[in-house]
């Protein structure tokens, strides 16, 4: 009997309780409700984005292969428009403007790796080494320089330093190039893929040695 007491007044109490409450109860389970689904639906949408991002870079690649430029061009201005915050734009960027390169589009590649030097990730500093190259070739080593900043993330010491190193070395700043190739030097390691570059920038240092004692030679005189 007293265990069938307390069980009607647990009951009793509930009820109680549920008649006092059940209005902000109702709303919580309905606002739990529509953020469960809301982050399903945002979840659901930003994956069918990136699966459209990724359709549209594969199609970009094919119109490359096969050496349609201009349609290349189309695909990758909607990423732009369109997918500006995926990477799929970033890489569509540096395909294409390598593409135009080799069509000897060069001031069309250039634009195409100006619009990359603001995306917030590390295709940016992609960007600018390919671009930095890309404006030597075009006889624009100040303009080079001026997109290679000193202040560099350490990932990309070895490969901007390497590519001001080129770039003070065309403007005839010997001095300052040669502290960029060491610069770089120092960062890489011996492994086979730096270990090429470590190689290439030893030449380099040689190089410019060489043309300093020259230089000490010919001032002697």
């Amino acid at each position: 009997m007293r265990e069938d007491l307390e069980q009607q007044e647990q009951l009793a109490a509930l009820k109680a309780f549920w008649a006092s409450n059940r209005k902000w109860i109702t709303s919580i389970l309905i606002i739990l409700v529509l953020i469960s689904v809301s982050t399903t639906g945002w979840k659901y949408y930003t994956e069918s984005r990136q699966l459209q991002a990724s359709k549209l870079l594969s199609s970009m690649q094919e119109a490359v292969e096969e050496q349609k430029i201009d349609d290349a061009i189309l695909i990758t201005n909607e990423l732009s428009k369109n997918y500006s915050s995926y990477p799929q734009r970033g890489l569509a960027g540096l395909i294409l403007s390598k593409a135009l390169v080799f069509d000897d589009r060069k001031e069309e590649a250039e634009k195409q790796l100006r619009n990359l030097l603001n995306i917030d990730s590390d295709i940016s500093w992609v960007a600018r080494v390919r671009l930095a190259g890309l404006l030597l070739d075009m006889n624009k080593p100040v303009e080079a320089l001026s997109i290679l900043p000193e202040k560099i993330p350490s990932i990309w010491i070895g490969i901007v330093s390497d590519r001001r190193g080129d770039v003070l070395m065309a403007l005839g700043k010997k001095v300052e190039a040669r502290s960029a190739w060491v610069r770089a030097l120092e960062v890489y390691g011996v492994d086979r893929a730096e270990g090429v570059a470590r190689n290439m920038i030893k030449m380099k240092l040689a190089t410019i040695d060489s043309l300093q004692v020259v230089d000490k030679k010919s001032g002697a005189k």
